[in-house]
């Protein structure tokens, strides 16, 4: 790197420069990153911190992370967009300080995460859980179903190898076949084994007990069973309510869906067009913001392409 600017507002514009001549990036996004980084760097310059990017340092950074960022209640997103944006801005003058702290996104510390790490959604899958629970976390967290869908579902839209599932849309929603997962079809026996337990005991006790046509049923006073009530509180009282408490991490439905389409497409491989499919998206560009990344992190990534 030849002689250094002097000013942050020179580093800038030159990385902005930079990026026009060099990189294949669209003017729209190259925008975005001037624009946030002027914004990261007017955050440091009121706090009197340094604003060269080759001289932030990594206490600079954390003071951004866990002080100031959580003072001014930014959300996930637009923490990582700042750091995102800062750690380029340092890297074009030589400055690594971002990439040697090795920030984990996502990771239990910052706030506003809606899914798991890949341990916690491995402790929550070996977790001991009851037949119901074990179905439930599977139909979201390893088949990517909504609380609704999953409380919606009917033993006949369950097939040899798939479940037909009705989604959000017009007109009452949209079908979907979701493939099963490798461990569908023991689990679902398992489930099954339990439910048919629960509406043998009902009928001894109540002879005229009518089997719903619901996947998800629960006991009721005076023995009675019926599906989950529409609100959903009794389902998570049921299901994802207890598995938090002692797992000693917050979760939610949301959370788990969200976790299986993150795992699926960063560890998984799955392109997004499938994916989109999977989850019942109108488009992926909401499967996208959904997972938690966004099309200026994927095209800043393909510039630093080795190949």
């Amino acid at each position: 790197m030849s002689r250094l600017p002097a000013s942050a507002e020179t580093c800038m514009a030159k990385f902005r420069r930079h990026l026009e001549s060099e990189s294949a990036l669209s003017p729209m996004t190259i925008e975005f990153y001037y624009a946030t980084q002027h914004a990261v760097t007017a955050i440091l310059r009121e706090a009197a911190r340094s604003t060269l990017p080759y001289e932030i340092s990594e206490a600079d950074v954390r003071w951004l992370l866990y002080e100031e960022f959580p003072r001014r209640k930014f959300t996930f997103h637009t923490q990582r967009g700042y750091i995102f944006a800062l750690h380029q801005l340092m890297q074009f003058y030589d400055n690594n300080a971002i990439g040697r702290m090795k920030i984990k996104w996502p990771n239990n510390e910052r706030p506003n995460v809606d899914w798991l790490t890949f341990e916690e959604a491995e402790q929550l899958l070996r977790y001991p859980k009851d037949p119901l629970q074990n179905m439930a976390i599977h139909l979201m967290l390893c088949l990517g179903l909504r609380k609704g869908e999953c409380m919606s579902l009917q033993m006949d839209w369950i097939h040899d190898g798939y479940i037909h599932v009705l989604g959000k849309g017009r007109g009452g929603g949209k079908w979907r076949p979701i493939p099963f997962h490798r461990d569908t079809s023991r689990t679902l026996a398992e489930y099954m084994s339990y439910r048919s337990q629960m509406v043998t005991v009902a009928k001894k006790r109540r002879p005229s007990t009518k089997d719903p046509p619901e996947l998800f049923i629960t006991n009721q006073l005076g023995g009675r069973i019926a599906p989950f009530g529409n609100a959903g509180d009794g389902w998570d009282r049921r299901t994802v309510i207890p598995l938090r408490e002692k797992l000693g991490f917050h979760f939610t439905n949301h959370t788990l869906r969200r976790t299986f389409g993150r795992t699926m497409y960063y560890i998984g491989k799955t392109d997004i067009v499938t994916l989109a499919r999977i989850m019942g998206h109108e488009s992926t560009s909401q499967t996208l913001k959904y997972i938690g990344t966004n099309m200026d992190e994927m095209s800043l990534a393909m510039t630093n392409s080795p190949f």
